[in-house]
């Protein structure tokens, strides 16, 4: 979904930025460069037009810890407003990486240790949720079919496990 910035500075600074954090995160899954993209494009928008986006500060706030939130009824209207943006938008939760990005957003430039350090635990759990993904797809093909094939099936459940055990066993 679109936040509808229409501010041609605005969109040229979040091009400027993406372009700055690419080189940065070549290393990690490309869902990381998509997740940061998708960050600096609101926090930039926050920053450079306050007046219309939700404020960095409600955005800080939106900590994984902080998910029980109340009901959108019991929110003032504009926070309640931002919110449902938020939820149309994908955005969920400010992890660490959100908060290096924020801050090189607001600085005009990246410190890349720090987002390295940051975007290592999402690439993580970017390939945790793929390896999980990855073994139920081998258990489904077992569970829904009643084809005679229980030696591939085996085979691709075992080949599925020998390759995402630290993140099968983990989860």
């Amino acid at each position: 979904m679109a936040i509808g910035i229409t501010n041609i500075r605005v969109i040229k600074r979040i091009l400027r930025f993406a372009k700055m954090i690419q080189p940065v995160l070549e290393d990690y899954e490309p869902d990381v460069l998509k997740i940061a993209i998708t960050s600096i494009t609101l926090f930039s928008w926050s920053h450079d037009q306050p007046e219309q986006a939700p404020p960095l500060g409600f955005l800080r706030s939106k900590t994984a810890d902080s998910l029980g939130w109340l009901p959108k009824d019991d929110l003032p209207p504009e926070e309640a407003a931002w919110t449902s943006l938020l939820e149309a938008y994908g955005y969920t939760w400010t992890d660490d990486l959100d908060l290096v990005l924020m801050d090189g957003v607001c600085a005009g430039y990246f410190d890349p240790e720090r987002v390295k350090n940051a975007a290592q635990r999402v690439h993580e759990r970017v390939v945790a949720t793929k390896a999980d993904g990855s073994f139920e797809d081998a258990w489904r093909r077992y569970h829904d079919s009643f084809d005679n094939n229980q030696d591939e099936v085996l085979d691709e459940i075992r080949q599925s496990f020998l390759k995402n055990v630290k993140y099968i066993v983990s989860g």
